[in-house]
């Protein structure tokens, strides 16, 4: 992962962590402290607590590739930070940023029948509208787009970058619908989800994700 989204994990990672030390420590929300999830608000209006709507999030997970025949390329594994803003208990706005972690950010691809083969690096931006079920154990959906930013370099004696690119024609730089559910579990002032996300770039390209995080609630 680059210096830019270390420092980045720090710095909201940081605040998060404040926040929640704040809240446990009684400084917000009253003589009750911070107050546990959104869907217990009335609880937490009835001793005087407030929870802020905005959370923060990292994940790991991985990303698996539907491409055509004949077309081959690995499944990185990716780190994400997110972050939300819930309107009501139920529904919110979430960004995730989402990139890969190993082999220096590069992941390989090929074309085997075209003695092709070079680096395949994909960053992605997504913004969901977010429902989540009530409960201690909660159902999570969402909807939305995804920006996918590809970087492709050619590993293939006497073939340039641009010809790569040219080889690999059903990537390319976009935004895409992108839909995901997945089952959650909160904890005090922490959310817990495991999600499954489908984007669906071409007729004949798409990405499905797997990924496992935590957000931490203002």
């Amino acid at each position: 992962m680059k210096k830019q989204g270390w420092a980045l994990f720090i710095v909201l990672m940081s605040l998060a962590s404040i926040t929640n030390l704040a809240y446990a420590a009684g400084s917000w929300g009253g003589s009750n402290g911070g107050s546990s999830h959104r869907s217990s608000s009335s609880s937490d209006e009835s001793s005087g607590g407030e929870v802020s709507p905005f959370y923060l999030g990292v994940g790991v997970g991985q990303f698996f590739y539907h491409v055509p025949s004949g077309f081959h390329v690995d499944s990185p594994v990716v780190f994400q930070i997110n972050a939300g803003y819930s309107f009501t208990p139920n529904i919110a706005l979430e960004y995730c940023y989402t990139e890969p972690l190993a082999n220096g950010n590069n992941y390989n691809w090929s074309v085997p029948s075209a003695g092709l083969a070079g680096n395949f690096e994909e960053r992605t931006h997504s913004l969901y509208g977010v429902f989540r079920t009530s409960g201690n154990i909660f159902f999570k959906m969402k909807v939305g787009a995804t920006y996918e930013h590809y970087q492709i370099t050619s590993t293939t004696t006497g073939v340039s970058d641009s010809e790569a690119r040219d080889a690999v024609t059903n990537s390319s730089n976009g935004v895409y619908p992108s839909i995901g559910v997945g089952l959650g579990l909160h904890s005090k002032q922490a959310l817990f989800e495991a999600e499954y996300v489908y984007t669906d770039e071409k007729s004949d390209n798409s990405t499905t994700a797997m990924m496992l995080g935590m957000k931490l609630l203002f």
